[in-house]
């Protein structure tokens, strides 16, 4: 698993140019305003922060039957390793085919940058997994939330989904969404 790791981690700096700071790490202050290059660095002597090294990592837990739902990130790749439990992942291409696969401990999946994924867990227990993003702002945009938890009429939700007004307003109302 640690030989995974560094892996990991090299194929995320080695997608991303050198940006060598000045200083060895950075821990961003949230409560400054974020800039151009993210958070300005305050003087912490906690866990150093992932902030000016253009990468990020989330851990997720999942119960049994939890999912992650379709979403996309549009400023970065994901790799995600499957840490315990068994996990449905998958993608979909921009010509519409669907890549999946069905993760146990020690597996990893990539998702390219900008494509709808999913996650899902499978199992019959809790499921956990580390996600490393290849930027420190990587984005995420929820498809469903994105189309229907919003303030477009209903009529023109109905015309760009194909989907009947009666099912687009159960839907917005389900999600917050408004007209």
């Amino acid at each position: 698993m640690t030989i995974l790791f560094f892996f990991i981690i090299f194929l995320l700096n080695s997608s991303c140019f050198s940006n060598a700071a000045v200083q060895d790490f950075c821990v961003g202050d949230v409560k400054a305003p974020e800039g151009p290059a993210g958070y300005s660095c305050k003087n912490a002597s906690l866990f150093p922060g992932l902030n000016g090294l253009h990468m990020s990592v989330l851990y997720i837990q999942m119960g049994p039957d939890g999912i992650v739902p379709a979403h996309t990130h549009p400023r970065a790749n994901e790799i995600i390793v499957c840490i315990s439990g068994t996990v449905r992942v998958g993608f979909i291409s921009t010509g519409n085919k669907a890549y999946t696969k069905t993760l146990q401990a020690g597996d990893v999946f990539i998702f390219p940058q900008g494509l709808v994924h999913f996650q899902m867990n499978v199992g019959k227990g809790p499921a956990k997994v580390l996600a490393f993003f290849s930027s420190s702002n990587p984005g995420i945009q929820t498809i469903v939330t994105s189309l229907f938890g919003n303030d477009l009429a209903t009529a023109t939700v109905e015309k760009i989904s194909f989907i009947d007004a009666d099912n687009v307003k159960k839907l917005k109302a389900k999600v917050g969404g408004t007209n």
